[in-house]
């Protein structure tokens, strides 16, 4: 007996194409992975009958499979908020552009066909590797769609990200896990975030920030002979901002008196740039302040906690990778 050791663990994705849940090509690299976990339901009954004659179990049987997966990673690039998204352009050239948008149920996916309009999906690979000769443990989730993204940034640490996925369903293997190569640059870092609130106006005094895209995936079978889920959709897209700051002359009024009781409306921008040449741009259009928590306490700096609902979202990132996009 061998013990599966998270040294020798992977998680990977590969690009789907031609109709969903089909994929192809190499294993592309996610982030540094800090975990990674495929579950799958697969519809376990255990039913009882009249004239059983017992009072146990009288028969168990599987119904619809389904697929969840919560990935963990520290990015150093944002390949996966251009899947959440569902629209990536790629410009290439010394340092390549990449300008993410959010679409809605009527736009067309120019990776997967299909007369259903399939959002953006790729394969997610979670592998228990001992040796490549049938004593690994592999879990592909195939048909993979972002139900939400969650961007947290706090103070003095890496960057993380969690995804939840919804996917058709999940393929066992004991065989050789997809190759990958490693990214070798430095990972986000909270101390490269600025937020600016409107637009031009940074906010120097976070203590720590949590934007969620989340877009409300349902996965539920047809009735169609099959025993897994077909095609997963997204419904409406809710996004939100949790900021909270040190509370400040500048500030605290703002937030109160005229985002929040005021309700007015405002832009929202995000930067996370380690170099002028590596960066990642949100805005948020059309805020407001639905909630705001705004204790006093009897040490320490007063903080303040807003809640930041915006109307949409689009980005931009630029780094070395040459496509986010399938091809």
């Amino acid at each position: 007996m061998a013990r599966y050791v998270g040294d020798q663990s992977q998680a990977c994705i590969v690009f789907e194409s031609g109709t969903y849940a089909n994929a192809s090509g190499d294993g592309q690299w996610i982030g540094m992975v800090q975990s990674c976990e495929v579950t799958e339901d697969i519809g376990k009954r255990s039913v009882r009958y009249l004239q059983g004659a017992t009072r146990d179990v009288g028969q168990h049987f599987d119904t619809v499979q389904k697929a969840t997966a919560a990935v963990s990673f520290f990015p150093q690039d944002w390949r996966m908020l251009a899947f959440t998204l569902g629209s990536c352009v790629d410009t290439s050239g010394t340092n390549s552009t990449h300008v993410m948008t959010a679409v809605n149920s009527n736009s067309s996916n120019a990776f997967t066909s299909g007369t259903d309009a399939p959002f953006m999906s790729f394969q997610l690979e979670d592998a228990k590797r001992f040796n490549p000769t049938g004593l690994n443990h592999i879990k592909t989730m195939v048909g993979a769609m972002v139900n939400s993204l969650t961007i947290n940034i706090p103070r003095g640490e890496p960057v993380t990200v969690d995804l939840n996925l919804i996917g058709a369903k999940v393929n066992y293997s004991s065989g050789a896990a997809t190759s990958i190569t490693a990214a070798t640059t430095v990972p986000y870092l909270a101390q490269h975030a600025t937020f600016s609130l409107p637009s031009g106006t940074q906010v120097n005094e976070v203590d720590s920030a949590v934007i969620t895209i989340n877009n409300g995936m349902v996965a539920e079978p047809w009735l169609n002979g099959s025993n897994w889920v077909s095609l997963p959709y997204p419904t409406s897209r809710d996004d939100s901002i949790e900021l909270t700051v040190d509370g400040n002359t500048t500030w605290a009024k703002k937030f109160y008196d005229q985002y929040f009781k005021g309700g007015s409306e405002f832009n929202f921008f995000v930067r996370v740039a380690p170099s002028t040449t590596r960066f990642l741009e949100l805005t948020f259009s059309g805020c407001a302040v639905p909630t705001m928590t705004d204790p006093t306490s009897s040490t320490g700096a007063q903080e303040q906690t807003i809640t930041i609902k915006p109307k949409t979202c689009s980005s931009t990132a630029q780094d070395q990778i040459v496509k986010y996009n399938p091809w």
